[in-house]
């Protein structure tokens, strides 16, 4: 079953508890409750493990952008684009 899906069912099914509610009171299916929340449970801990193999992936590119991280911060890949596009400039005027 897909996320949205599955998470659509619990959403209603918890607005359903609410509208039969008496007082903030209401009779709960205890075992659906559980699954509910254990596969709430479970679609985070994926999420959590998508995430760090998706770090270990990256890692060189993480690396490699907050090396230029520093040097974006301090102006030269402006003074690099500055510098490519005036000799672009210079080249097209000259042609």
């Amino acid at each position: 079953m897909k996320f949205t899906k599955r998470f659509n069912q619990i959403k209603d099914r918890i607005e359903r508890l609410e509208e039969h509610s008496v007082n903030g009171y209401v009779k709960l299916n205890v075992f659906t409750l559980t699954n509910d929340i254990e596969w709430l449970c479970h679609v985070v801990h994926l999420q959590q493990e998508e995430i760090e193999r998706l770090e270990k992936e990256n890692s060189r590119y993480f690396q490699a952008l907050n090396q230029i991280e520093p040097i974006h911060n301090s102006g030269k890949v402006k003074q690099i684009a500055r510098e490519a596009l005036g000799r672009l400039h210079q080249k097209n005027s000259q042609q």
